[in-house]
């Protein structure tokens, strides 16, 4: 099966529909090209592998670190987490002197649940958007450093030139 060249096609097409309902993810092609080399008994994961992995994290992970003299404290924050509302989990973090936020740049095209349905799905692009403007206004955060990083430029730079850019109103 995964040798059918047609599959292959076939999964390009849902990938880089202008509408990517299927909630694919973009490295989803990179994996079926190389199941040859990964269903090998002596497989060992490169390190393409291994930056490509959706790893989908349950909780809340927080690291400390000192640079400087100063000391540091992460907090991600998994996308899980993230389509519940603001409201319901930044009241546990105190202190907080700066926000990162991670937006990835080539989810203009795709789907993810819908936190409010079990049924409907809401635009990747949306969903961020909306949880980005909700931490950026919420009344505890209005002192906060805020820094956006938009990630995944190389994957945007590439499928830009096969699926078209169009999302709210910018094309």
């Amino acid at each position: 099966l995964y040798a059918n060249k047609q599959i292959e096609r076939e999964l390009q097409l849902i990938m880089h529909s202008e509408e990517n309902r299927c909630m694919l993810y973009e490295s989803s092609l990179y994996f079926w090209r190389n199941l040859d080399r990964i269903r090998s008994s002596a497989y060992v994961p490169s390190d393409d592998d291994i930056v490509r992995v959706k790893c989908a994290a349950e909780s809340v992970e927080s690291f400390r670190f000192n640079m400087n003299h100063h000391e540091f404290e992460v907090i991600k924050i998994p996308s899980s987490m993230m389509s519940v509302r603001v409201n319901n989990w930044l009241p546990q973090f105190d202190d907080v002197t700066a926000v990162i936020f991670m937006a990835d740049l080539c989810c203009y095209n795709q789907w993810e649940p819908d936190s409010d349905s079990d049924l409907n799905t809401i635009n990747a692009m949306d969903a961020s958007l909306a949880m980005f403007s909700g931490i950026c206004n919420h009344h505890d955060l209005e002192n906060v450093a805020m820094m956006l990083f938009l990630n995944k430029c190389d994957l945007f730079e590439h499928k830009i030139k096969t699926v078209p850019f169009q999302y709210g109103g910018y094309s």
